[in-house]
């Protein structure tokens, strides 16, 4: 009951952010601007040209609290004030409006006290677990919705079994809170404990988002704890064709639909090799949301929208949304997708989502920890090959990439990552001033198969995982020194 009630509010607002407009087209209301999770974002008069403009540069740069941490995206919004205003929340639960262009607080406020790492032990995040997800906006109404992480009546700490999880909606103008709001996303302290710790809502505590056709809903699981069954091997499983219920709800691309107020699981793709990664941690499937491609460039076997999902073991899965896969559904109990690409060269596993580029014959990119960034091409006979690799492993822990163009013009594509820690030795990088956390490449490779850099000013770490937020030639981060910092041109 918990994990539907939860869905349900995504549900609803997937579906309708998916169906409106923001005020401005260049503001960015969702995770990665885009429903679909696409990672492309064409709108934000944003191009190569823009970057090596000598005027580029650090626009502004405020610091808040004192381990305050940003691990939802910074979104963009223009009200009707004409105001383009920058939608932060942070791990300390601080909601901010600030002006795009200057960075100056309009409004600010603290939603609860914030849980201690140590009540939750998840230290993926440092010292306070607040709202960890990014907000969606509804631009209809000016209003932003979000979940937070507190304590039973606002406590400063309590263990674990007072932690609660609450659903807030907040008028963007003002920051108040709307009437009926928040709602407490409740559940026994047993249920919350197995919730939280075996993973059955994974998707819903790593900060992505569940993405949309307009029509179906679209999510990931990760992987719980292993217990003796599966290490003994002495559990078995019969394929399963994806149509029918799914009852173990962990390492799944599921596919929802909704009709009189319910919600069904429509299909559903686990890998083969449930059972072993489910005997191992940390070993997710779903360590990042799934990614709708453009159907008018990427099309599955069926015709249907091409999804793609990743994980912590480096395997790139490609699926038709017409038919996801089931389970062990290929020959000789393998899986049933388009392409499994294991991800190649140094370094390990993903952390975040991908990318896409629906220009210049369609690509997708993955970041790899402490590895490259891949970029695949995609072919005439519906398949992915690699076509370029940046030059350098960069960093031991990569964001979700993101992808830039100006209104699809061909040969303004970038794609962007940013890093919490650089394992390049200064003197062994042969671009010099390539040196940050902060990077872009152009999109398309090289003839050689190389993506090439772009150099950029010098902001620092950033946070892992999310993506970059846009707004109208300007570029949103947040630091890793309690900061929140802007890119463009003066």
């Amino acid at each position: 009951m918990y994990s539907f009630l939860f869905l349900r509010f995504i549900v609803l607002l997937s579906f309708y952010v998916g169906q409106s407009s923001a005020l401005a087209k260049t503001d960015c209301t969702c995770y990665g601007c885009d429903p679909t999770g696409s990672g492309y974002a064409p709108n934000h008069n944003i191009s190569p040209d823009l970057l090596k403009d000598p005027n580029f540069r650090v626009l502004w740069n405020q610091t808040f609290e004192n381990q305050e941490r940003w691990y939802a995206q910074p979104l963009v919004y223009t009200p009707n004030t004409g105001k383009s205003l920058v939608i932060t929340g942070s791990t300390l639960n601080y909601v901010r409006t600030q002006d795009a262009a200057t960075g100056e607080v309009v409004n600010e406020r603290q939603l609860e006290l914030p849980v201690l790492v140590s009540d939750i032990q998840c230290h993926n995040i440092p010292f306070t677990y607040g709202i960890a997800g990014t907000p969606v906006i509804d631009p209809e109404t000016d209003t932003v919705y979000l979940f937070v992480n507190g304590y039973r009546n606002n406590n400063q700490s309590g263990g674990f079994s007072n932690v609660i999880y609450s659903f807030y909606a907040l008028n963007i103008l003002d920051l108040t809170t709307r009437p009926g709001y928040p709602i407490l996303v409740r559940a026994t302290p047993s249920w919350h404990f197995e919730i939280l710790i075996q993973g059955a809502d994974v998707p819903f505590d790593c900060g992505f988002a569940i993405t949309t056709d307009g029509t179906h809903l679209y999510f990931a699981t990760g992987n719980g704890p292993p217990f003796a069954g599966f290490e003994q091997n002495n559990i078995t499983m019969g394929p399963g064709d994806g149509k029918a219920g799914l009852s173990t709800a962990n390492n799944a691309v599921v596919k929802l639909g909704a009709a009189d107020g319910n919600l069904f699981i429509v299909d559903y793709f686990q890998p083969a090799d449930y059972f072993p990664r489910r005997s191992r941690p940390d070993q997710d499937l779903g360590s990042g949301g799934v990614t709708l491609l453009d159907q008018t460039v990427f099309k599955g076997s069926t015709g249907d929208q091409m999804a793609l999902q990743s994980g912590k073991l480096g395997t790139l899965y490609v699926m038709d949304t017409g038919d996801l896969g089931g389970f062990a559904n290929g020959n000789n109990l393998t899986n049933n997708v388009l392409q499994e690409v294991q991800l190649p060269y140094s370094g390990g596993d993903i952390s975040g989502g991908l990318a896409s580029y629906p220009g210049e014959g369609g690509y997708i990119y993955a970041n790899k920890n402490g590895g490259q960034m891949l970029a695949y091409k995609y072919r005439e006979d519906g398949t992915f090959e690699l076509a370029g690799v940046s030059p350098f492993n960069n960093s031991a822990t990569a964001s979700t990439p993101s992808v830039t163009s100006l209104n699809g013009e061909a040969g303004t594509a970038i794609v962007w990552s940013q890093y919490e820690h650089d394992l390049i030795p200064y003197s062994l990088n042969p671009y010099p001033h390539d040196d940050d956390l902060l990077k872009a490449w152009y999109a398309v490779p090289s003839a050689d198969g190389e993506l090439i850099p772009i150099r950029l000013p010098v902001v620092g770490g950033q946070s892992r995982f999310i993506h970059l937020g846009f707004g109208d030639g300007r570029i949103y981060l947040a630091g890793l020194d309690n900061n929140i910092i802007c890119l463009g041109v003066s």
